[in-house]
C-alpha cells in the first residue's frame, strides 16, 4: 500500500468516520458524567476555587491536574452537544495523528484490519468522553519525535501527557536511564513549567495548594481497590497471591525489556505495545474504556508482524487476534458470543491483555537470543 495514498485517502476517512460514529449519540445525550466533571472543574478553577470537591449530582471526583482543568475551559463554555462533539474531535485528531506517525511507507493491506480494530476500540472510549485517546496521540507523537532524534519535542510532549494523567510516565521511565541529556532536560524543564503555569491565573499560593490536594487524591486513588488490573481480577477469582505476583512481574519485566531496547535492538512497535499492556495490567484505575490503549497496539503489532520470521509472525498474529476478540469484539454489537468470564465484568479484557503481554515479552527474549548468536 502506498503511504501517500494511505495518508491522503484513509486518514480523512478515519477522522470523519470516528466522529460521525459518535455524533448521533452525543446529539441525543449531550455531555456525560466525565465531561460534566471536567466542565465543573474548569468553572471552579476559572473562579479560582478548588475543583477537588466531593461528587454530587451527575459528576464524579476530578482527578486531573489544575492545568488540565484550566485547559478545558473553552469546552466548558459550549452547549452540551457542541462540547461533546468538540471534545471528541480533539481526541480523534490527536489519536489518528499519533497513529499516522507510526505507519510505514509501505504497509500491507492487512493493516486495514488493524485500523478497523483500532477504530472499534476508539469508538468505545469516545462514547465515554474520556481523555485517553488524546493522551495516546500525544504519547505516540512524542515517541515518534524521540525516534527521529527530536529530543526536546519528545521530552516536552511526554511532560504534557504526564501532567494530564500520570500513567504515561512509564514511557519516560523506559527511556530515561539511557536517554540523552537533552531529552531528560526537556522533560524536567517542561514538567516544572507545566506545574507553574496555572499560577499565572490562580496565584502561586493557590496553585501550590491545589497541586498538594491533587497529589493526595492520586495517592489515595492508587491505594484504593482496583477495577480491572490483573491483581484485582485474579483476587476476584480467589487467587490474590497469583494476581499480586503477576502485577509486579509484568511491571518489572516490562521495565527490563524497555531498558534493553538499545542493547537487544528491539523495534519501537513491540516496545510501545509492551508499555501500553503494562499500564493496563498494572494500573488499579484500569477500567473498560481504558482499553483504548489497545487501539494503537493492534496497528503497531500488525505492522511489526510483517517483519518477523514466519513462525513468530503466526504466533503474534494469533495472539493479537485472540486479544481483539476478548478485548474489543466481544463488547461490540457484532459479537456472536458472550464475553467470558463475566465476573468481574469486562475481565476478559484483562485476560486478553495478559496473554498478549506474555506472548510478546517471550518473543522479544527469544528473538534477542536468536539474533545474538554468532
Amino acid at each position: 500500500m502506498n503511504h501517500e495514498r494511505l495518508s491522503k485517502l484513509l486518514f480523512p476517512i478515519l477522522l470523519w468516520g470516528s466522529l460521525l460514529a459518535v455524533a448521533p449519540r452525543f446529539y441525543a445525550v449531550g455531555t456525560n458524567v466525565v465531561t460534566k466533571t471536567y466542565a465543573f472543574a474548569a468553572m471552579r478553577l476559572g473562579n479560582r476555587q478548588t475543583p477537588y470537591v466531593a461528587p454530587s449530582g451527575e459528576r464524579d471526583w476530578f482527578k486531573y491536574s489544575p492545568l488540565f482543568g484550566l485547559a478545558y475551559r473553552p469546552f466548558a463554555a459550549l452547549s452540551p452537544f457542541t462540547q461533546a462533539v468538540s471534545w471528541a474531535a480533539l481526541n480523534i485528531l490527536f489519536f489518528w495523528c499519533g497513529i499516522r506517525c507510526w505507519l510505514t511507507r509501505k504497509s500491507s493491506w492487512v493493516i486495514l484490519f488493524a485500523l478497523l480494530g483500532a477504530s472499534a476500540e476508539l469508538n468505545i472510549s469516545l462514547l465515554y468522553q474520556q481523555v485517553n485517546a488524546l493522551l495516546i496521540g500525544i504519547v505516540l507523537i512524542a515517541l515518534a519525535a524521540y525516534r527521529d532524534q527530536k529530543f526536546r519535542t519528545a521530552g516536552a510532549l511526554l511532560a504534557i501527557a504526564t501532567n494530564f494523567k500520570i500513567v504515561p510516565v512509564l514511557f519516560f521511565l523506559g527511556l530515561a536511564p539511557f536517554g540523552p541529556t537533552l531529552f531528560l532536560g526537556a522533560f524536567i524543564f517542561s514538567s516544572l513549567l507545566l506545574l507553574a503555569l496555572p499560577a499565572l491565573w490562580l496565584s502561586p499560593s493557590i496553585n501550590w495548594a491545589l497541586h498538594q490536594t491533587w497529589l493526595s487524591i492520586l495517592m489515595k486513588d492508587a491505594a484504593s481497590p482496583g477495577l480491572l488490573d490483573v491483581q484485582t481480577v485474579f483476587s476476584a477469582w480467589g487467587l490474590p497471591s497469583l494476581g499480586s505476583f503477576l502485577r509486579w512481574f509484568v511491571l518489572g519485566g516490562t521495565l527490563v525489556l524497555l531498558w534493553l531496547r538499545t542493547r537487544w535492538n528491539l523495534k519501537w512497535e513491540p516496545w510501545i505495545a509492551l508499555g501500553s499492556l503494562c499500564i493496563l495490567l498494572f494500573s488499579p484505575r484500569t477500567e473498560s474504556p481504558t482499553f483504548v490503549l489497545m487501539a494503537p497496539v493492534y496497528v503497531l503489532l500488525c505492522a511489526y508482524a510483517s517483519t518477523l520470521p514466519s513462525s513468530f509472525r503466526a504466533a503474534l498474529l494469533g495472539s493479537l487476534g485472540l486479544a481483539f476478540l476478548t478485548i474489543t469484539f466481544a463488547y461490540t454489537d457484532l459479537a456472536f458470543f458472550p464475553a467470558w468470564p463475566s465476573h468481574p465484568p469486562f475481565s476478559s479484557k484483562t485476560i486478553g491483555s495478559l496473554q498478549l503481554w506474555v506472548v510478546l515479552a517471550g518473543m522479544q527474549v527469544a528473538l534477542s537470543r536468536r539474533f545474538s548468536r554468532p
